[in-house]
Parts: structure tokens; C-alpha cells; sequence
């Protein structure tokens, strides 16, 4: 049988659009409500689609409709003629309903992912590559605001267990595959080690970290690194001195 893809006027974007669609296989639900959809934008009446139903079937049906012939069982010339215009402008809606189901797709594909939990390991390799692009800092004065530091101090002596010096330094993150943006501090301690500090906004979710503060990897992995979420902000701890006698570690669930 001659698909019925083979006999439209195709361009490259419509072969695209149809390389997209091809390239992930489409659950059963998301292939029904998208026959749903494409019936909705083509203003016509289809029966339940089932799971062995394809595109195909919702292209022969736009592109070919069929109408009935006369008494003698011939079929109308004007109705061949007004059938052919009618299966035109069936065929560019079908288009932009496929294109518009395609993207819905695609859209929730890309936005499920993205809010997929961050491994600790790869949570632990981030933040390790963001400390060796860290070669210009601001130093902390008056002119940083309260509402900057508010956070940190909060954190700092609720779980810091050391002393520290008056240098703290900062400096400004952009976009990364934790969050949209944040800071990251260093903290000179007594003991002459540094700590650095992430603080990030609108973070994605990483796996175990929770509301305590918790040991992320020890320093097998080079660097000793815990984690927590307040706030609605994460806050990562990195050293490469033994964070469990620098802070105050909630105990592993």
C-alpha cells in the first residue's frame, strides 16, 4: 500500500517535522491526545484512535476525504473538484497541527528532564569546574547589601563548627545545569584552609538533598563537599579539609 506521506508536496520543514516525530516513540496516551488535538484543529469527526493507529491513518483521512456519490453511483465532478480544495486546506492545517503537537511534545519532553534530579556526582563535578574558573573575586564590604549576606551568615552559624577570618570573598554565577544563577563565596578559616560556599537560586533538585545538611561526597572524590536546601535555595559546601569537623553534618538517613 502506497503511503499516503509519499503522495503529499513535502518541503524540508515539513520533512523535519516528520524526522522529529519519528525519532521518540510516543506513549500510548500522548499518541491519543494527539489525535484528539490534530481532530480539534482539523474541525472534523474521528472515531477512538487505539495504539495501533498511526499519523498515517489522521493524514489519508485529512488529505483524502470521502464523500458520497450520486444515485448512479458516479462520482460528481464538482465534488472531485471542491474534494481536491478541501483536501488542500486539510493538508496545511494537518501541517500546523502537527507542528504544534510536535512542540507540545518536545516541550514537555525537554521540561520533565530539566527537572529531573541532579545526580551527586555530577552536582559534585559542576561545582568542582565552576572552583577552576574561579580566578577573580570581590572582596565583602559595606557596599554589599544585607539582603545579600542575610542567607549566608544565617547558614555560617547555624553549621559552621571553626572560626573564621573577617576575608570573605565573592563573586556572581551565571546560568549553569544547577540553576539560573548564584554566588559563590569563599570563606578563609582559622585553621589557614578555605571553604567555598555555592548559593543557588531557583535550583534543580538533586538526589538526597534535602532540608539538612548532609555529606555529599568525602574527599576521595578531591574534594569533601556537603549540601542543603533553605530557603528555596541550595547551598553547597566544598573544602578539601574533612567537612564533618568543619560543620555541623546531620547524620545520613
Amino acid at each position: 500500500m502506497m503511503n499516503p506521506l509519499e503522495q503529499l508536496d513535502l518541503d524540508a520543514d515539513d520533512r523535519q517535522i516528520i524526522g522529529l516525530l519519528n525519532a521518540f516513540p510516543v506513549p500510548a496516551s500522548a499518541r491519543q491526545r494527539a489525535h484528539q488535538r490534530l481532530s480539534q484543529l482539523l474541525d472534523i469527526d474521528q472515531p477512538d484512535v487505539t495504539c495501533g493507529q498511526t499519523l498515517d491513518d489522521a493524514v489519508r483521512r485529512a488529505v483524502h476525504p470521502v464523500s458520497s456519490p450520486d444515485e448512479s453511483g458516479v462520482q460528481p465532478a464538482t465534488t472531485t473538484v471542491q474534494n481536491a480544495a478541501e483536501g488542500q486546506s486539510a493538508q496545511r492545517r494537518l501541517w500546523l497541527g502537527l507542528a504544534a503537537v510536535a512542540a507540545s511534545l518536545l516541550l514537555g519532553w525537554v521540561t520533565i528532564r530539566a527537572w529531573q534530579p541532579v545526580p551527586r556526582s555530577q552536582l559534585v563535578a559542576i561545582c568542582a569546574e565552576q572552583l577552576s574558573l574561579s580566578d577573580s573575586w570581590d572582596t565583602l564590604n559595606s557596599s554589599v547589601s544585607q539582603s545579600d549576606t542575610g542567607e549566608l551568615d544565617h547558614i555560617l552559624s547555624r553549621f559552621l563548627n571553626a572560626s573564621l577570618t573577617e576575608a570573605i570573598q565573592f563573586r556572581a554565577m551565571h546560568k549553569t545545569k544547577l540553576s539560573a544563577s548564584g554566588r559563590l563565596w569563599k570563606v578563609l578559616l582559622s585553621t589557614g584552609r578555605e571553604l567555598y560556599i555555592f548559593q543557588l537560586s531557583e535550583p534543580r533538585p538533586v538526589e538526597g538533598v534535602v532540608d539538612r545538611l548532609q555529606l555529599v561526597a568525602d574527599r576521595s572524590s578531591g574534594w569533601s563537599t556537603a549540601a542543603i536546601v533553605h530557603a528555596g535555595q541550595l547551598f553547597v559546601f566544598m573544602s578539601k579539609d574533612d567537612l564533618r569537623q568543619t560543620l555541623r553534618l546531620a547524620p545520613l538517613a
